[in-house]
């Protein structure tokens, strides 16, 4: 047993990257974070890896969507 209390046999490790993509990385992304692009090369040595799972997530709002401080009428203004 494990020190979560499973069985080894039963252990099935997965990969789960989150928002990693265009948008949030420079020079262009519309939000980019300093040094974005720095985690991609540790993502790609992860994904060599035998994970059983592996699961990557995409942030997407369609235009009209409540988040945008343009879709708050003609006093838009973010928080």
């Amino acid at each position: 047993m494990s020190e979560t209390g499973t069985s080894s046999a039963s252990f099935r490790p997965a990969l789960l990257v989150v928002d990693v993509q265009e948008d949030f990385c420079p020079p262009s992304g519309a939000l980019a974070v300093p040094d974005g692009r720095a985690v991609v090369p540790v993502i790609n040595s992860l994904l060599e890896l035998p994970f059983v799972f592996k699961v990557a997530t995409k942030d997407h709002h369609p235009p009209n969507h409540i988040s945008f401080a343009s879709n708050h009428g003609l006093d838009a203004r973010p928080f």
